[in-house]
């Protein structure tokens, strides 16, 4: 390269300096290519203009800096394309070597019918240039880029390199190239020497090459691409276009598995004979091009048929046979087919335009004379038969028996033959219309289902025979499709019906009987709830209309209200715009099945009205129901949609719960565990004859509630917890000296039990949150009730007293459980060696100490009472189900809980609550706790669970919840570390009163 001196005088220097002048702009590049630059006041982004004609000539750039330029030159005054010079302005342009002022900002360089002289090297060797187009060829320009190599590499880091318009020598690219592209100028000499032009830019980088030259290169004598193929790894494209110049044929039939698009024009192949297809390795190719190159032999049909050929040329090859068989139709996937001056084997096969060919050109075929014309082509438009360079494009000669040119005199029969897909789905984006001659000069498709207005749909053209339309929006229904068809003169219409999927369904939500919003999920439903003020949509069950459609996912779901009732089991049938569902294939409606919450305890051996409350009951005696046990009839007296009223016989007494059967109109309520006589074992005295709940397991009295209706209870203080675990502590105003703490230990899911402690959980306002990992949800609230207060749970209503504390747990999974536990503790302090006497568990009779209802702690004074409902929320009260407490552990130290959540269904979200306060003790229990120091034992007693099970339950969770579980241990010794530290404050005031009474 010469070395390069740049002037400090922008006037010399080019445009490069960056003018900001009307002088500067005019004075460099405009004077070069006659324009001049439309601004002065500033430089990027501005055009070039010869007087007002705006020229393609601009500045671009990026963050103040030239990144690109495009010029594009004057025609010169003598008209007849010569190119305008200025060899002067030219001269001082390279001798100041201005095209290098730009270092290294320049990206990319355009010239449009721009004269560039052999003496521009500076230009020729910029290294900072990545694209550079000269382009003199598409507008018929004479100018050239006149390049005359002195054998350094051409822009050696441009990737994209396209010149058509060359002279002099042809460049020597460098393997940094992508897309590379020459065409030699018209009538002008070129040196060329592929062996050393082409030794580097066949690598890795190289995507595609596309040389076209009238004068063959020197060297080498016959090109055999095969050695160049092997260093280009991701070819996409070669083409070239070399008139006389020799190639070695055969190494173009295996090319590299990425070439897509292979081109060859009038160059000599070594071998004329076209390859077989077993020769051949061409599959990959999308477009095959073999143009004028003396050609010999048969174009086996079968090449015709591989599946990625999208183009495929073989004119001019005069001795060259080209069979189209009847499978090109069927199994070609070729849209351009050109034929021209070759030999055709068969006359053309009438379903040729079936698989979507756009052009075919068979002009100058030898082989067609007085074949037919496939009747296709003779009602096409007759700008389909005249090359005007679009397509659809079919070029006959007059050889046929039945075509004598484009306005060959026509008289078609068009025939709509098949809609498909049929019917149609609602929600189809396009369909295809079948037939003969359907396109003609021009046509209209319109739809009418008779009740919307008509539709005139967008059909573009895929052949005569078939027409692709795109569905109108919301028409659905069913009615005609008209075809209008003009040809010539002649117009024709020809009709065929259609029709949309009838809707189906998939699911249908329950609703109260009180009646509410059905939900209805299916297939081919309303697009739109309302469409030129009337009905598009109806949907009746058994006679009786749903209003209110709300459509919630066009053609997919929506709902309707559907009135109070009680018969289930019936078919709906939906009404769309004329098409009705299936009713054999629908699932029925139903009204919800009745819902037992709870049930008050009766007497044994005493006939009685019993209360039962739930949902769904209905207003109508005969029409329900009651069956106690299975077998026990209790005919109803009384019904309203929540609660019912049925003369028990007199019964003796048996121990444990029973079911309760309420049956509606012949639908049955889930198996439950709400019935129970009074039993004194929940229900002391049997509540002084007042109310036994059954679902809750204590007295419901007329002065309050508690173990019993004498019982009374007393003020207690919530402790506000340090928000970092989810414990309720209580104290009493009796006695400061005992505390009550009730908390969540763990949950079991699926028999893996994981501690809380593990997790990281935030604290608000009372509720503790805890999210672990695996799409789970817990959240714990303590609250006080000041004042009387209900809480509908799980279908159950449940009466808290004053002075008491609920601790409500609520769980969700995003992984439904088959089963689901949780672990609590209650510590009542001061702690003892050994089981208090005083404590009492309230079971009922004969349940082996199962279902645990209610319990009292005793110390000193103070009566700790403890409520514990077999009412529970499962899945938002969707799924019935109820609670079972045990009692797992129960020493000096701690009292464990086991809370097992007992339902038929797949658990997704589960709510329940205990509640807790004090009653002053009738029979006041001093605590024994002298010379007692509890151990770290924590209950590791005969008949309690040993510590290695909470160790191994631990290892379970790992192993199968896959969670990081914090050691128990840590949390037991925290724990431990409490209970010692309230037993030490104990054994000191005991301490005090011994030292004082001495």
């Amino acid at each position: 390269m010469r070395p390069t001196i740049v002037f400090a005088l922008c006037v010399l220097a080019l445009f490069l300096c960056i003018p900001t002048t009307n002088a500067d702009l005019t004075s460099s590049v405009s004077k070069l290519y006659g324009f001049t630059w439309g601004s002065t006041s500033t430089f990027c982004g501005q055009y070039g203009f010869i007087g007002k004609r705006q020229l393609r000539s601009s500045i671009i750039c990026t963050n103040g800096k030239v990144t690109k330029l495009i010029i594009e030159s004057k025609i010169d005054d003598a008209g007849n394309g010569a190119c305008f010079k200025n060899e002067s302005q030219a001269a001082i342009v390279a001798n100041n070597n201005g095209w290098e002022v730009f270092g290294s900002t320049l990206k990319s360089i355009t010239f449009y019918n721009s004269y560039l002289p052999n003496y521009f090297n500076d230009l020729y060797e910029l290294s900072s240039l990545e694209e550079f187009v000269y382009d003199s060829i598409t507008d018929s320009s004479k100018c050239t880029m006149n390049y005359d190599s002195d054998s350094d590499p051409f822009l050696p880091n441009a990737q994209t390199i396209s010149i058509k318009g060359l002279q002099g020598s042809f460049p020597v690219f460098s393997a940094n190239s992508y897309y590379v592209t020459v065409q030699q100028a018209p009538s002008v000499s070129l040196s060329t020497s592929f062996s050393s032009a082409l030794a580097n830019v066949f690598s890795p980088k190289l995507l595609s090459f596309d040389v076209t030259l009238t004068t063959a290169p020197s060297s080498p004598s016959v090109f055999n691409v095969a050695t160049y193929f092997l260093g280009a790894t991701k070819l996409l494209q070669f083409s070239l276009n070399i008139p006389g110049y020799n190639v070695n044929f055969a190494s173009f039939f295996q090319p590299r598995t990425t070439l897509q698009t292979l081109n060859l024009y009038n160059v000599v192949p070594d071998v004329t004979t076209f390859p077989s297809t077993s020769q051949v390795a061409w599959g990959q190719l999308k477009s095959l091009v073999l143009q004028n190159m003396g050609l010999t032999g048969s174009v086996d049909p079968n090449l015709l048929d591989l599946s990625r050929f999208d183009v495929f040329i073989v004119k001019n090859n005069p001795l060259l046979t080209v069979t189209i068989s009847n499978s090109f139709g069927t199994s070609s996937s070729i849209t351009q087919l050109g034929v021209a001056n070759t030999t055709i084997g068969a006359p053309l096969p009438a379903n040729i335009l079936s698989k979507g060919l756009v052009f075919l050109d068979t002009r100058g075929c030898k082989g067609l004379t007085n074949t037919l014309l496939p009747l296709v082509f003779l009602c096409m438009p007759p700008s389909y038969l005249v090359d005007d360079g679009a397509n659809p494009s079919y070029l006959f000669n007059n050889d046929f028996s039945n075509y004598q040119g484009p306005n060959t005199p026509r008289n078609c029969l068009v025939q709509l033959n098949a809609l498909a897909p049929d019917p149609f789905p609602s929600n189809i984006s396009i369909f295809t219309l079948t037939g003969q001659n359907l396109a003609g000069d021009d046509f209209t498709v319109t739809m009418n289902n008779g009740f919307d207005a008509p539709m005139t749909l967008n059909c573009p053209v895929v052949d005569p025979a078939s027409l692709i339309c795109f569905n109108p929006a919301v028409l659905q229904g069913k009615g005609t499709l008209s075809l209008t068809v003009r040809i010539g003169a002649n117009q024709t219409t020809v009709t065929r019906p259609f029709s949309f999927a009838s809707p189906s369904i998939t699911s249908v939500s329950a609703i109260p009987t009180l009646g509410g919003f059905i939900t209805i999920r299916g297939y081919d439903l309303l697009a739109v709830s309302s469409y030129d003020n009337r009905k598009p949509m109806t949907i009746t069950i058994n006679g009786v209309e749903c209003s209110n459609i709300v459509i919630r996912l066009a053609m997919n779901e929506f709902t309707c209200y559907y009135p109070a009732g009680i018969q289930s089991g019936v078919p709906i049938s939906i009404n769309v715009k004329g098409l009705y569902n299936d009713l054999s294939k629908s699932p029925n409606f139903n009204y919800y099945a009745p819902t037992v919450a709870s049930s008050v305890a009766v007497q044994p051996n005493v006939a009685s009205n019993l209360t039962i409350t739930g949902q769904d009951f209905w207003n109508d005696t005969t029409v329900v129901t009651v069956t106690i046990g299975g077998n026990i009839l209790c005919p109803v007296s009384s019904v309203d949609h929540t609660q019912l009223i049925c003369a028990f016989p007199a019964t003796p007494f048996s121990s444990g719960s029973k079911n309760i059967e309420v049956s509606v109109n012949g639908q049955s309520s889930q198996p439950n565990s709400l019935f129970g006589f009074v039993d004194t074992a929940i229900c002391p005295e049997s509540c002084n004859s007042q109310v036994c709940d059954v679902g809750v397991g204590f007295c419901n009295c007329e002065n309050g509630s508690g173990p019993d209706c004498d019982t009374v209870l007393t003020p207690s203080t919530y402790v506000t917890s340090n928000a970092t675990f989810p414990v309720l502590k209580i104290k009493s105003p009796l006695n400061n000296d005992t505390e009550f703490d009730a908390y969540l230990i763990s949950v079991i899911e699926n028999g893996a039990e994981t501690f809380i402690t593990s997790w990281n959980g935030t604290y608000a306002n009372g509720t503790y949150t805890y999210v672990p990992s695996g799409g789970k949800d817990i959240r714990i609230e303590i609250h006080t009730n000041d004042q009387d207060s209900i809480a509908p749970i799980g279908g159950s209503i449940i009466n808290y007293p004053a002075n008491t504390h609920t601790y409500k747990v609520s769980y969700a999974t995003s992984v439904p459980m088959k089963s689901l536990q949780f672990r609590f503790a209650l510590d009542i302090f001061p702690l003892e060696c050994n089981p208090p006497p005083s404590t009492h568990f309230a079971f009922p009779t004969g349940s082996n100490n199962q279902s645990l209802r209610w319990a009292t702690f005793t110390k000193y004074d103070v009566e700790w009472f403890a409520r514990f409902p077999m009412a529970v929320s499962i899945n938002g009260d969707k799924d019935n189900g109820n609670l079972l407490t045990t009692q797992s552990v129960m020493d000096g130290l701690t009292t464990r809980l086991l809370v097992d959540v007992q339902t038929n269904a797949l658990i997704e979200s589960s709510r329940f609550q205990f509640d807790f306060s004090s009653i002053q003790s009738s029979t006041p229990y001093a605590p024994n706790i002298t010379n007692c120091v509890p151990d770290s034992s924590f209950g590791n007693e005969p008949g309690s669970e040993p510590d290695n099970k909470w160790k191994v339950t631990v290892g379970v969770v790992v192993g199968v919840v896959g969670a990081a579980i914090v050691s128990v241990g840590s949390f037991f010794i925290i724990r431990q570390q409490l209970k010692l530290n309230k037993t030490k404050s104990l054994l000191d005031k005991k301490l005090r009163e011994l030292t004082v009474n001495l």
